[in-house]
């Protein structure tokens, strides 16, 4: 009878882990549904709740999750800066990573990323199909007097680029260990395809050096383990904030590299000058009301955002969040060094070179890769969850 009993009770908990893990997956969906369908006509009013209804999902998944003492406290100090950052700066996102980054917890990181490609790869057919049936908003814009930008059935050019970027790269890191020649070829269509589309630079030229990176790793199995490189890796984000405030103030003292950077930044230097001045550093960041170019399009004023990442973090998030960024950064990179997932490093490396023109890295709808950070709160199932193929 006790093997029985016991036979039951641990088929009732498979059963509740397996409708747990269907909750996540489903609350996934919902919270993709928000920037993929918001432009869609006729359910502008039901996209905002069905991506509640996500996060609400989100978190029943984390009231089921089983933490060790030193992750759930890492968990507790992790929910108190994002409330603190949500109070001074009034900005939810941190919260909502957070919610997708413990929720992931348990989760086959291999099986979720799989997930996320075909799910995403999906809603974007989708929408262009709707697209090109006139289901969607028509968004688009002029880059100077000839090029066309189209934004596809989102809100802006660089939204659709962002969310191809987004299904490319996890496509890179399957694809990194068993490249085909075709394979390139295939990512020089699509890079390509966005430049006819919606001529968005900032993701032809990630895309660009992310195959290079691919390239030199059939050449060179254990490039990224390299010295040089790895010490890269591991500075690449102290290095590029560096970089942006640099330009930043080249801009702002007229050299003229800055400006033609800020010219190929399209005024994104010219702007993160502007916000400093504004607002400066804060330990917490500062309230600051953004206007996208659509809205300042259909409001005739000025287009008032800061896209670079790393200017994002310290004016608008404050130092703390910034630094503990690059915490979890360096975290996540140590475990995927140590499984030697080139995969990973390929895409961390790829993101951080896309906050110098987008903050696409801390949003989820832009990087999957967002579910690589439970990995701080589960350090001793790393091998067992990424399944490495070494």
């Amino acid at each position: 009878m006790k093997i029985k009993r016991r036979n039951y009770e641990k088929l009732n908990k498979v059963k509740v882990g397996d409708f747990v893990e269907l909750l996540y997956f489903c609350s996934i969906c919902c919270i993709l549904v928000n920037v993929y369908f918001m432009y869609v006509r006729g359910v502008y009013s039901y996209i905002s709740l069905v991506s509640k209804f996500g996060y609400v999902g989100l978190t029943l998944v984390i009231i089921y999750k089983r933490f060790k003492i030193s992750s759930f406290l890492e968990v507790i100090l992790s929910v108190c800066v994002c409330v603190l950052v949500f109070i001074y700066a009034d900005n939810l996102i941190l919260i909502k990573d957070l919610l997708i980054i413990v929720a992931s917890k348990d989760i086959n990181i291999d099986k979720n990323l799989k997930f996320n490609f075909v799910v995403r790869t999906l809603m974007l057919l989708v929408i262009v199909t709707l697209f090109y049936l006139g289901k969607t908003d028509d968004y688009t814009m002029l880059r100077g007097d000839s090029v066309v930008r189209n934004g596809m059935g989102f809100g802006h050019p660089n939204t659709f680029a962002g969310v191809v970027f987004s299904v490319f790269m996890i496509w890179c890191y399957f694809k990194i260990k068993k490249m085909k020649w075709y394979d390139f070829g295939i990512g020089i269509l699509l890079i390509g395809l966005i430049d006819g589309l919606c001529n968005s630079r900032t993701s032809e030229m990630v895309m660009a050096i992310a195959l290079f990176l691919m390239l030199i790793v059939q050449i060179k199995p254990k490039f990224f383990f390299c010295h040089i490189v790895k010490m890269f890796v591991y500075l690449e984000y102290f290095i590029l904030t560096i970089l942006s405030m640099i330009a930043a103030y080249l801009y702002s003292i007229g050299n003229p590299i800055g400006i033609k950077l800020d010219t190929l930044l399209t005024g994104r230097l010219r702007l993160a000058g502007l916000f400093f001045k504004e607002y400066g550093i804060s330990l917490l960041g500062h309230r600051i009301t953004f206007v996208s170019s659509r809205v300042a399009i259909q409001e005739n004023t000025l287009t008032w955002v800061l896209d670079n990442l790393y200017m994002y973090l310290l004016i608008h998030l404050g130092i703390i969040v910034f630094v503990l960024v690059f915490v979890i950064i360096k975290k996540c990179i140590d475990i995927l060094y140590t499984n030697k997932n080139v995969g990973g490093i390929l895409v961390i490396v790829s993101y951080m070179i896309f906050g110098l023109a987008e903050t696409g890295m801390i949003r989820f709808e832009y990087n999957a890769f967002l579910v690589l950070c439970t990995l701080v709160f589960s350090q001793k199932k790393v091998k067992k969850k990424l399944h490495i193929r070494v």
